[in-house]
């Protein structure tokens, strides 16, 4: 990890806010990603209401000169969505704050990057963040079964349609589906008999959810 002076975002410190995974994984267009450095801001602050402020405190963040929406600033960390409609192969990230403004910082922009947030327990501490249809949390006393339906909550699907604006929550009706079409999902290596929904997660902004039905064979 490269270290810096003032306000600096380390060179790859532009990671995936749900799986952590950086350089060379891409980032993509309504993504949640996590921004690592020094002096990105003077205290933590997080947002309390939608649509996100693309100023939260003293902080703005521009992708490709955009102005990003953020959940989340503290010294040495910055939670944000990655803007709609960002073309091109590079994303370039840049933090201003009071104290000034940071170097910038490329990462590789694809149309999706997925991550699976993880929701650990002790004895699971790497254990994906998937819910049964009462979005009860899926755990080692709750377990899925074959032949059931779970909700995988991730980030990183791409451009939705509906279009939904960058930092505003998901809608419920109509469900924004995601664009990149079709999604394969695997469970322990077998992939998934039916995926009925993939696309924003509905009432909040940047996580996306995907509806897939385990295997009977798993």
């Amino acid at each position: 990890m490269f270290q810096g002076t003032g306000v600096f975002i380390d060179l790859i410190g532009v990671v995936n806010g749900a799986s952590f995974v950086g350089w060379p994984h891409p980032v993509a267009s309504g993504t949640i990603v996590s921004l690592i450095g020094t002096g990105l801001a003077a205290r933590e602050v997080r947002a309390t209401a939608y649509p996100l402020p693309t100023r939260l405190e003293d902080v703005t963040v521009t992708v490709n000169g955009t102005p990003a929406p953020v959940y989340f600033v503290s010294p040495n960390q910055i939670n944000l969505q990655v803007p709609y409609g960002l073309k091109g192969t590079w994303a370039t990230v840049r933090v201003s704050n009071s104290r000034g403004v940071s170097n910038e910082v490329q990462a590789p922009l694809a149309a999706t990057s997925p991550g699976v947030f993880i929701c650990a327990e002790p004895q699971s501490p790497f254990r994906g963040c998937v819910l049964h249809a009462d979005y009860s949390l899926v755990s080692a006393q709750n377990p899925a079964r074959p032949g059931e339906t779970v909700m995988i909550w991730l980030t990183g699907l791409g451009e939705l349609s509906p279009a939904v604006a960058a930092g505003t929550a998901n809608p419920a009706a109509p469900l924004a589906w995601a664009v990149e079409a079709p999604i394969s999902v695997l469970f322990g290596g077998e992939p998934a008999p039916r995926v009925d929904f993939t696309g924003g997660a509905p009432g909040l902004a940047g996580l996306n959810q995907i509806n897939a039905v385990i295997p009977l064979s798993t």
